[in-house]
């Protein structure tokens, strides 16, 4: 699996052939099951081009935070929830090493 988490200069475009000398750049979204192209000037690409000035939640970094701000209880209760390993162990490590496992 990849996993491309949004940036700040999005969207991204990508040539559609690689080996080209020339590389003609285009945009691309998922749509269902499938990888299309966006044709210029459609109203996908505008679509996309209005979501650029937003970086979506989980990929937004917070520059003030520090590990001290990991509330372990919170963590613990939902690596339980999930069913994870090491919240079987969690609770026999210091909370530096915890913190690193995670």
């Amino acid at each position: 699996m990849l996993w491309a988490p949004g940036g700040q200069n999005r969207p991204y475009k990508c040539p559609r052939a690689v080996t080209a000398k020339r590389k003609e750049h285009h945009y691309y979204i998922r749509r269902f099951a499938s990888t299309v192209e966006l044709k210029a000037n459609s109203e996908d690409e505008q679509e996309l081009l209005r979501l650029t000035a937003t970086i979506p939640f989980d990929d937004r970094q917070c520059r003030n935070a520090e590990v001290d701000d990991l509330r372990l209880p919170l963590i613990q209760s939902y690596l339980k929830e999930v069913g994870s390993d090491l919240h079987r162990v969690a609770s026999k490590m210091p909370a530096d090493e915890y913190r690193r496992r995670l």
